[in-house]
């Protein structure tokens, strides 16, 4: 028995970079034209194959529409051994992988109350895909299978799945959101590139980073202003091929608290656990879509959110101007970090992490309240205070040290010399983790909400 379905030449760039691949996961061959699925066998419990969008501009099978270059998804075969055009696919999308050859994020609601998930505006892709997207559920590209695949896992165990990945999820007390990862079939390592990696001299580089946040469910927020923040890196680019990359952030805000680690590393865990009622008086706000925009989220205001929201109102008796080791700059900037400027970095560590040497403790929102109560001496939380909390100033540094050409901190915010750690040192809070990912074992990254303002 064969599926009785129309299959079309499925042609494909030999010359491309990054290479294009032909259905089933295989590099475009020096003909051009990949191998027909024709003959593929129908029987029950196998699948029959994708294939390439006809001219028509609408897939067989599924009737879903799509776009020249798109490639019509994977669908079951049915009971009878026969996949007519009235067949529907499987799971509303394209066919997928055993559970164990496909990378998960699972979001896991152990907050106690309903929550909203919300993603930043980068879909799960693979690199070279432009036409990957939150509403294109057809798309497959480089990979074998349809990984716009996501469930919501019921507090009972069992999997309702999604009828198309989007940005957000409400989810209940106990329910988790699975989102499958992309696999890349070359490397069998995973990747979540949106929707494609940058390029250097033509060849892709390292794939952006995504993140989410979480609001009370019901509010809508797009956006992560304010926010405490999940943020992960999945590349399967050299020479980080094998790693993720996980943190959590309060550069913006902190309104909730997160646990994540990733089930090949099972001892590192980057994890908050800060009463968040305990947030300083002068931190306490509320946002709304927009950080300058009031709404009904509490959330507790970074350093850098809440001199935004100053300079953007003109209080300049908040947002003076502060001079550090010679340069002088609002508040505001010093809390961004702008580095723009040539040495900047170094100065913003000595604002953030050295406070003695800038006129700031005595003003409202100063930087050092917000890092003691984001850090505490008790190390129980691995967060990012500020952008670059991943260093910090040694307690006796020089504050001429900035100044020294040896200590070059570039436009890129890198500390590019061999004396820097004469002014510099890791910070202890270790607030960026790093996990090896074997190869073709993706495994899961969880991130487990454990509270959040309401």
């Amino acid at each position: 028995m064969y599926c009785n379905i129309e299959y079309f030449e499925t042609k494909c760039d030999p010359n491309a970079s990054p290479p294009q691949y032909c259905p089933g996961g295989m590099i475009c061959p020096v003909s051009g034209i990949c191998p027909t699925s024709a003959g593929t066998d129908c029987r029950p419990g196998t699948q029959c194959p994708e294939s390439l969008c006809p001219s028509t501009e609408v897939c067989p099978v599924s009737g879903n529409a799509c776009k020249a270059g798109q490639m019509c998804p994977k669908f079951d075969c049915p009971s009878n051994g026969v996949c007519s055009q009235d067949t529907p696919p499987h799971g509303g999308g394209g066919g997928n992988p055993p559970e164990g050859e496909m990378g998960w994020l699972i979001i896991d609601n152990n907050s106690g109350k309903n929550i909203s998930v919300w993603l930043d505006d980068r879909p799960p892709c693979m690199q070279g895909q432009s036409n990957c997207s939150w509403d294109n559920n057809l798309f497959q590209g480089a990979n074998k299978y349809d990984y716009l695949v996501n469930y919501v896992v019921k507090t009972d165990g069992s999997q309702e799945r999604q009828p198309q990945i989007s940005r957000h999820q409400d989810l209940l007390v106990g329910e988790k959101w699975k989102i499958a990862i992309p696999v890349n079939p070359s490397t069998g390592y995973p990747v979540w590139c949106s929707p494609v990696p940058p390029q250097q001299n033509g060849v892709a580089t390292f794939c952006k980073g995504t993140g989410g946040w979480i609001v009370p469910m019901g509010i809508e927020k797009p956006d992560p202003g304010g926010m405490s923040r999940f943020e992960i890196n999945f590349n399967d680019v050299s020479p980080a091929g094998n790693k993720v990359y996980y943190n959590l952030s309060g550069v913006d805000g902190i309104n909730s608290m997160m646990e994540i680690n990733h089930s090949s590393c099972p001892s590192l865990v980057s994890s908050c656990s800060i009463n968040l009622d305990t947030c300083p008086e002068d931190f306490k706000g509320t946002v709304g879509v927009g950080l300058q925009t009031p709404g009904p989220i509490k959330t507790c205001l970074s350093t850098k959110s809440a001199l935004s929201i100053a300079e953007n109102k003109g209080l300049v008796d908040v947002n003076p101007m502060v001079t550090i080791s010679g340069v002088e700059k609002r508040r505001d900037k010093w809390a961004g970090c702008d580095t723009s400027m040539e040495n900047i970095k170094c100065r913003c560590h000595m604002f953030w992490d050295d406070n003695s040497n800038v006129q700031d403790k005595t003003l409202k929102y100063n930087a050092k309240a917000w890092t003691d109560w984001v850090n505490p001496p008790s190390k129980s939380c691995d967060m990012y205070a500020w952008a670059y909390g991943e260093k910090k100033v040694l307690p006796d540094v020089n504050p001429e040290c900035c100044n020294d050409p040896a200590i070059n901190c570039d436009s890129d915010g890198n500390i590019t010399c061999a004396m820097a750690d004469k002014c510099l040192d890791d910070n202890p809070f270790h607030p960026l983790f790093e996990c090896v990912v074997p190869k073709h074992n993706p495994g899961t990254l969880t991130i487990k909400v454990t509270d959040v303002m309401v």
